[in-house]
């Protein structure tokens, strides 16, 4: 998916560089974006993650969980069993045994399949178009196309591209925060 077209790149950039040109570096920044993100946002999403823990994380946050299926049985999990927190699902401690009252972790299985809407699409969405047209940005001054600039009053100078690109992509973090490390 790209994120911005040839068009909205213009309209921000002034260069030389003919559409097709533009059109492939849209393409490139787009799947250096995609794959920060480790998931392109869909609606609804589906995700294929590993499980065996107590948790499962999602690459965004769910405004709603549709279904939870385990791939290797092809069975539904029941929404009951689990509690949505954040961008993480979460299965709670669990009475295994009545007669000795054991209470332990009940695990997910072994590979699951959520389906679920993404909170604030829209919102991302803009984040990753801003993203996106300051990642062209990047690429066209540092091969050097880049005439001018309409950025309002905005005045752009980088020194150091590699780091501009960094900071820029750091911007990622507002969507997909960072994932815990969690003994499981």
């Amino acid at each position: 998916m790209d994120y911005i077209t040839v068009a909205q790149l213009r309209s921000r950039l002034k260069t030389d560089l003919d559409d097709g040109a533009l059109s492939d570096i849209i393409a490139e920044e787009s799947a250096l974006i995609t794959v920060t993100l480790s998931a392109e946002p869909a609606d609804p999403m589906v995700e294929e993650l590993p499980g065996g823990g107590t948790a499962i994380w999602l690459t965004y946050r769910p405004s709603v969980v549709q279904e939870v299926r385990d791939v290797v049985s092809d069975t539904v999990i029941d929404p009951a069993t689990y509690l949505v927190r954040g961008r993480a699902l979460v299965m709670p401690q669990m009475v295994i045994s009545d007669l000795d009252f054991e209470i332990r972790s009940a695990t997910w299985p072994e590979r699951v399949r959520v389906t679920y809407s993404i909170a604030g699409l829209a919102d991302i969405l803009a984040i990753l178009r801003g993203v996106c047209l300051d990642l062209c940005r990047l690429a066209i001054t540092d091969m050097g196309a880049e005439q001018s600039e309409r950025l309002g009053d905005y005045q752009h100078d980088s020194k150091d591209v590699q780091a501009e690109r960094k900071k820029v992509l750091a911007r990622l973090n507002r969507i997909k925060g960072l994932r815990p490390v969690m003994a499981g």
